[in-house]
């Protein structure tokens, strides 16, 4: 008798094509209807607990408030063939979480007969509908009684019965009854009436209807006359239930105060009334309302004449209405320089535009190439007659094209080798980044010789075009004159069409012979934010660093050390085959626990020593927090038994590192990110297709690592990372090292980058938390020679730049910024420092954003994206699912049991009759209808979903919408309730709580 049945199996059925796939390499969305379908939301041993807990039954009060059938009597025959199926509903009130409901029949003799059917869920739900089959009573008996009893699972004794009393005659009877017709509507408003405008929707059922009958929906005036309130419609025959919308008039009254609907069920043989029932409505007299845009504007301050021609062109925009009129849309415009209009919005899923929010338009480019400005407006239109019912406009200024702009171009290398540059195998790395190119150009890079002469230092590549901004390497020659101190690099912008340079820039690096110069340690970094004190104590402590050591002599080498609080120096390098260490690259230290408790910092120093005399040529420390707490996130081990990586194998991509992990104290809602490191500082994701998005906390795998970007690089950098997934920050991270085989390695020799230091002194946000689409304000400081700071804006579930939202910014400042209305949680901003040789620094900052819903579903904390209540929701089990009907969104959801996938359909059943071809139900089962049927027959009928185990039930249920995020893409998945208050939601699966 249960209407809801929940399935945990994983098999796919065949001959249904999913909105959604799901397979061995990836998940795969289908946002264009607007679905998502799997989601690790495990409830399922929530419910198993509940079904299982022997707790004391809370019965007080606990009562069978109703139960019904709409059967006047049974015949005699159908009861010794056990082929009668009666109806039956029923409600309870405070019925205790452990008590179940059992439906037998009472016989003449004393005895008590179970009359269910097979189900899957032994629970039946406290409110709803279904059939029981009753046994003969016996010879000379006149009455079948049913019996319902609401059980106490503990011990068997019975809680409340009730009994229904059905007659025995020679036909089986049942009462024709609307058992549904009503209304969410609170009101009708009296201009509306006089204007004929006025809709009302309703929702309706009837039981047992005869044959030859129709249903007619009227509008009772208050001499007894009665108005056919439909609305035209294809198909004359309305159904026995669903929902609707008519049309009422004007009382013919002028002081009436309500108006009376009614829904009659008619025989089509002489029009006569079978049943009806009515439903009254107050008249609400409201005044007429003007709409009024209270926001139109934009953030932008101009728009850029090249991005209009291009139609690359976006304008944020923000805008709200109020008093806005039903039956209307808003609609954005671009008014051109002859009074014509064009639509610049952009495709969008739903046609309706909310009354307040933000958005993006798309403009075009003036008639005219002297107009200097665009106009943008947004028009309140009447969706019936199309006329306009208030406007409004802004002007945006055309900024001309800026002229192309070499804004980088350097070095980190401050001198080369002049045995190298002689010997042809010199190579220095550059970084360089070019504003406003225009199209059809190119960057080269070349080195000027003492005669003015230039020759071109690149390296083959396969692309002859090279992007606007990057890194890379070049080869410098000798100088003409060995004697010369330095050498002249030139970047230069060029017209591919005449050869001819647009802009250049160029810069000296200095010649150096071998062994000249003082040592100098360029950097020294661990990307590490702290280190816990247990794992120190308990010698498990692994920091990442990274050097880089420029002029360094020959015969010295690196050496690791952490400084104790007491003075004392402990070597903490772990073991290696190689003693020597390369000039720069990344490694792993091992520090220990400082003397005194007391002590909250840990120091780790690199010194550059003469190995015949161990004296110390340069050295530098780095300071790390220790972090207090024994529960704190630990990445206890991260290693690899691989000893080195074939450089064959990273170039096409069939490389493969077995690694080991080990993770203590992590905590819920976070999982573990393989990755690289490259030598450009950016990161690559190394891991393996897998079945499973979340990694376990201990383990080995296997990763794929790809070949660093420059051909000198001797090393690869792997790094895990335990990260939240709730924001996408990292908790904390381990790296490892492995040496490149079957490439030169080649040691780099660039003295002190002479640009100066500069570090981001602080990022913070204000106020925070903030609210949904909210107003925040960004606050930085930052030291050194800053030249310029850029601040973007990062995706909510992910570390990937959306946009780039302040550029070219002074080195301190503040700054407003307009939270996106799609960030629901949080926002993290990323700040980049800048020095003049294109150095750079960041930071990153998050905001919290407040939930706008007191009362959300989730019991994750999460804050829902919409959220719904009272909404007409409708609901039908299937031996293989179940089926919802949302009403605000005319939505159908088929939850399927066997694998607990679903899928979304829009509800487009219209009154049209459904193919008959899969027969008539079986006993004791039912055939769908409508919508429902429709989408039954259509995804497969009785063959993927089975037959309905119970007739389709309507009730008002909040729904609410969640971001679900997997493997770094979000989507929207629904949550709602069910009529007995548990709640269902759905994402990569569904489950009911």
């Amino acid at each position: 008798m249960d209407t809801h049945t929940v399935g945990l199996a994983s098999a796919n059925r065949s001959g249904v094509k999913p909105i959604i796939g799901y397979n061995t390499n990836h998940i795969t969305y289908n946002f264009g209807e607007f679905t998502m379908k799997r989601l690790p939301f495990l409830l399922v041993a929530i419910f198993a607990l509940w079904l299982t807990t022997g707790v004391a039954l809370a019965q007080s009060g606990a009562t069978i408030t109703s139960f019904t059938t709409s059967y006047t009597s049974i015949e005699q025959s159908a009861l010794n063939s056990r082929t009668v199926l009666v109806p039956v509903s029923w409600t309870t009130a405070n019925r205790p979480n452990t008590a179940n409901l059992v439906f037998e029949q009472a016989l003449p003799d004393g005895r008590v007969m179970n009359i269910e059917l097979p189900r899957q869920n032994p629970f039946v739900a406290s409110n709803g509908s279904g059939v029981v089959q009753p046994f003969p009573p016996g010879e000379g008996a006149t009455q079948v009684v049913l019996r319902l009893r609401l059980v106490n699972n503990a011990n068997g004794t019975t809680i409340d019965q009730e009994d229904i009393t059905i007659p025995i005659g020679a036909v089986t009877g049942a009462t024709p009854t609307i058992t549904a017709f009503a209304t969410t509507a609170t009101s009708v408003a009296q201009p509306d009436l006089d204007l004929k405008t006025a809709r009302i929707s309703v929702t309706f059922a009837v039981e047992n209807r005869p044959a030859n009958t129709n249903l007619v929906f009227e509008q009772v005036q208050p001499d007894n006359t009665a108005v056919n309130v439909e609305l035209p419609r294809q198909n004359p025959i309305v159904p026995s239930s669903g929902n609707g919308v008519v049309a009422p008039v004007a009382s013919t009254d002028p002081n009436a105060t309500s108006i009376t609907l009614r829904l009659r069920l008619i025989n089509l043989n002489d029009n006569s009334t079978i049943t009806q029932k009515d439903i009254t409505l107050p008249i609400a007299s409201a005044p007429v309302v003007t709409p009024v845009i209270t926001t139109f504007s934009t953030t932008a301050t101009n728009v850029n004449r090249d991005a209009l021609t291009a139609r690359t062109a976006r304008i944020p925009v923000a805008f709200a209405v109020d008093n806005r009129p039903a039956n209307t849309n808003l609609v954005f415009e671009q008014v051109l320089e002859d009074n014509t209009a064009v639509n610049i919005e952009l495709p969008r899923q739903i046609p309706i535009i909310p009354s307040s929010g933000n958005g993006v338009v798309a403009p075009v480019a003036p008639q005219q190439a002297s107009t200097t400005a665009i106009s943008i407006r947004l028009r309140v239109i009447d969706l019936n007659t199309q006329n306009t019912l208030i406007q409004q406009t802004f002007v945006l200024p055309i900024a001309e094209p800026a002229a192309p702009t070499i804004r980088t171009f350097s070095t980190t290398a401050s001198n080369v080798n002049l045995d190298a540059l002689i010997a042809g195998t010199a190579r220095l790395p550059v970084s360089f980044a070019v504003d406003n190119r225009p199209v059809n150009s190119n960057l080269v890079f070349e080195q000027l010789l003492e005669d003015n002469t230039a020759v071109n230092v690149e390296l083959p590549r396969q692309n002859p075009i090279v992007p606007s901004s990057g890194t890379g390497v070049v080869a410098p020659v000798a100088p003409q004159n060995t004697n010369t101190g330095s050498i002249r690099l030139r970047l230069r912008l060029i017209d591919l069409a005449n050869q001819n340079t647009i802009v250049q820039q160029t810069f000296m690096v200095a010649v150096v012979t071998p062994g000249s110069g003082t040592p100098v340690i360029d950097a020294f970094s661990t990307t590490a934010q702290g280190v816990t004190r247990a794992a120190l104590q308990s010698r498990a402590a692994r920091l990442p660093v990274t050097w880089t050591v420029s002029s360094r002599p020959a015969n010295s080498n690196l050496v690791f050390e952490q400084v104790l609080d007491d003075n004392s120096v402990l070597n903490v390098e772990l073991p290696r085959q190689n003693p020597i260490i390369p000039s720069s690259g990344t490694g792993t230290v091992a520090p220990v626990a400082p003397t005194s408790s007391a002590v909250n910092t840990i120091t780790i120093r690199l010194r550059v020593i003469d190995l015949t005399t161990q004296n110390t040529l340069v050295e530098r420390v780095i300071t790390i927090p220790i972090i207090e707490s024994a529960d704190s996130p630990v990445i206890r081990s991260f290693t690899t038994t691989a000893a080195n990586v074939a450089d064959s194998g990273l170039t096409n991509r069939t490389a493969r590192i077995p690694v080991s992990w080990e993770v203590v104290n992590r905590p819920a809602n976070s999982n573990l990110v393989f990755e690289q490191v490259l030598d450009n500082n950016t990161v690559v994701n190394v891991e393996l297709p897998r079945q499973n998005p979340i990694v376990s906390s201990g383990g080995n795998g296997t990763v794929a690592p790809v070949a660093p970007t420059l051909p000198t690089t001797a090393t690869i950098r792997l790094r895990l990372r335990l990260v939240n997934l709730t924001n996408n920050t990292t908790i904390v991270q381990s790296e490892l090292t492995l040496p490149i085989t079957g490439r030169t390695a080649v040691t780099p020799e660039p003295t002190p980058d002479q640009a100066s230091p500069i570090a981001i002194t602080s990022f913070t946000i204000t106020p925070n938390p903030a609210e949904r689409a909210g107003g925040i304000t960004l606050t930085w400081t930052t030291s050194g020679a800053v030249d310029r700071v850029k601040i973007d804006l990062l995706t909510e579930y992910g570390a990937s730049t959306v946009e780039t939202i302040l550029d070219e910014q002074p080195a301190s400042g503040t700054a407003p910024y307009t939270l996106p209305s799609d960030y629901i949680n949080s926002a993290t901003f990323q700040l980049s420092a800048f020095n003049a040789s294109g150095q750079e620094t960041i930071l990153t900052a998050a905001v919290n954003i407040n939930c706008p819903f007191t009362t959300p579903m989730s019991e994750g904390g999460m804050c829902p994206v919409t959220q719904a209540t009272e909404v007409p929701t409708a609901f039908q089990p299937f031996e293989k699912g179940l089926l919802f009907w949302r009403g605000d969104t005319n939505k159908i959801y088929v939850l399927y049991t066997d694998d607990s996938t679903w899928q979304e359909f829009d509800d487009t059943w219209n009154g049209e009759l459904l193919p008959d071809s899969v027969g008539s139900a079986p006993a004791g089962l039912i055939k769908p209808e409508r919508g429902f049927g429709k989408v039954w027959y259509e995804i497969g009928g009785s063959g993927v979903l089975g037959w309905a185990t119970a007739a389709e039930s309507s009730y008002e249920a909040t729904w609410e919408t969640y971001q679900v995020v997997d493997a770094g893409q979000v989507a929207i998945a629904p949550t709602f309730t069910l009529e007995d208050g548990r709640v269902v939601s759905l994402g990569l699966v569904w489950s009911i709580n």
